[in-house]
């Protein structure tokens, strides 16, 4: 059977049974810095409201269809005044007491537009909320200072900015006449603290699994022999470390009781015959040990001695283990008179097990994550063919190809195929670009041979709904994804461009 008469054959079989603005985090700051982040909104809205809680439902709804945003997990409001409420108190921007107050601001691109609250109502920013020469008009209600200029939103003659500008007038452009509120125009969002995350091992890839080792920067004695209270000491102390909380997943002890060793309490038993676990990294990406064979065979491939906050402890410090070099229990584990300690500035056995000391002592512990995986983000490439084939299928209009998500590519018919009966989309494991006759227009561009999945929409210029399974070994898959359409006048079968996709965890 050929190309053409797949095609046909599968498009008329499903017929009968029936991205967004991108995101870059701030470069300057480091892992645990706060800051914030301003854009603007790729919906719009009139300005006749004199109520802010319906400008800041605006901006929390169009930042959740923007993917990107969305993953932020943020809280959102609008930098717009009304007659009862100023910007800087409806996004907790204001600039007092005196002196140096609040985070840095960033736009999408990663460029800081303010140091502080501060400078943000100075008059003037660091630089623009969106590029130099895209304007974009944007509801504002507001003077440069923050202050109500007799314009707010809600009003007769509400005021605007311009997002490309940095000066006044990225605030205060100008006011439109009585009436003049009734345009739709964009809004300032603002998102409140975020913190800057704690990036993987550069070493690993994309759904590659990894855990993290720290020092607790809390101390505790060792005389109980409940191991679950020296977990709930490691969660209770990393959790207190923003972007290792973020991280949200469990922690335990590196330590053993009388009854309990540190290798099962850690989940990282290396007894299996072959190479077990995963690999295991300090937070700041160091790795010490391969896998769990090679975390309890005595030494590490570096010194742990870097603790939850960041700190890098040097000296002497001892933390609490109750545990010999193999991860075993014996008659020094803790909740004893005596329990053993060992000291982070080691590689060697001293690492886990250096000497003894007296359990009613004050000292850190260790603590150990859970297995975390690399993020893959969803990745939609656009391929239009050699002809070129018509640029016309858009990739997800709320979504990625995103575990758990639902990916709703569109087909955009304001000048291509506008008599379709159905759209259709071909999913094939590896890209082609072939022509097929005068009874299409356009190339295939996915190859359905040996094996392809035909998706029909009998609503022409409506997204599709393809939901993705919540599951982890989805993830890093590829596919080619070619959409087009179906109409009953010749040329029969209309083919638009492919998109490329990687599914991703975002």
């Amino acid at each position: 059977m050929n190309y053409l008469t797949k095609a046909m054959t599968s498009l008329l079989a499903t017929a009968a049974t029936l991205s967004a603005q991108g995101l870059t985090l701030p470069t300057d700051l480091n892992p645990g810095d706060p800051y914030r982040l301003i854009y603007v909104t790729a919906s719009a809205r009139d300005a006749l409201s004199t109520d802010i809680a319906d400008y800041n439902a605006h901006v929390t709804a169009d930042a959740a269809a923007n993917p990107d945003l969305a993953a932020l997990g943020a809280n959102w409001t609008a930098v717009c005044s009304t007659e009862t409420v100023v910007a800087p108190d409806n996004t907790q921007t204001n600039p007092t007491p005196p002196g140096s107050t609040g985070v840095p601001i960033y736009n999408p691109d990663g460029v800081r537009v303010a140091d502080d609250y501060d400078q943000l109502w100075s008059g003037s920013l660091l630089a623009s909320v969106t590029p130099a020469g895209s304007p974009s008009v944007v509801w504002t209600g507001t003077s440069e200072s923050g202050e109500d200029i007799g314009h707010p939103l809600g009003g007769t003659t509400p005021s605007f900015g311009r997002s490309d500008l940095s000066t006044f007038h990225w605030m205060r452009s100008s006011h439109f006449g009585a009436g003049g509120g009734v345009a739709p125009r964009s809004l300032y969002g603002m998102s409140d603290i975020l913190t800057v995350p704690l990036p993987p091992p550069s070493d690993l890839s994309p759904g590659d699994s990894y855990r993290i080792l720290v020092v607790t920067d809390f101390e505790r004695d060792a005389l109980t022999s409940d191991i679950a209270d020296y977990n709930a000491f490691a969660v209770a102390s990393v959790y207190t470390v923003h972007e290792l909380a973020e991280l949200n997943v469990e922690w335990r002890a590196v330590a053993g009781t009388a009854t309990v060793s540190a290798r099962d309490n850690t989940g990282t038993n290396a007894t299996a015959p072959g190479i077990q676990g995963v690999p295991i990294y300090l937070r700041d990406g160091t790795r010490v040990a391969d896998n769990y064979d090679d975390f309890w065979d005595g030494s590490l491939a570096a010194t742990p001695n870097i603790a939850a906050s960041g700190v890098v402890l040097t000296g002497h410090t001892q933390v609490w283990t109750g545990t010999f070099a193999q991860g075993a229990s014996g008659p020094s584990a803790l909740g004893g008179s005596a329990s053993i300690v060992g000291v982070p500035s080691l590689s060697s056995p001293g690492w886990i097990a250096a000497g003894l000391l007296d359990s009613n002592q004050f000292r850190r512990i260790y603590a150990l994550s859970a297995v975390l995986t690399v993020p893959q983000p969803a990745i939609e490439t656009v391929r239009v063919g050699s002809l070129p084939n018509p640029n016309v299928f858009l990739p997800g209009v709320t979504s990625g190809p995103v575990i758990g998500q639902t990916w709703d590519p569109v087909l955009d018919h304001t000048n291509f195929s506008p008599n379709a009966t159905f759209d259709f989309l071909l999913i094939a494991g590896t890209p082609l670009d072939l022509d097929l006759g005068p009874v299409s227009s356009g190339h295939l561009l996915c190859d359905i041979d040996p094996w392809h999945v035909a998706i029909s929409n009998l609503s022409p210029g409506t997204p599709f709904s393809l939901s993705l399974p919540n599951a982890l070994d989805l993830v890093g898959d590829t596919y080619c994804v070619q959409g087009g359409s179906v109409d009953m006048q010749a040329p029969f079968l209309h083919f638009a461009n492919a998109i490329d996709i990687t599914i991703g965890m975002f």
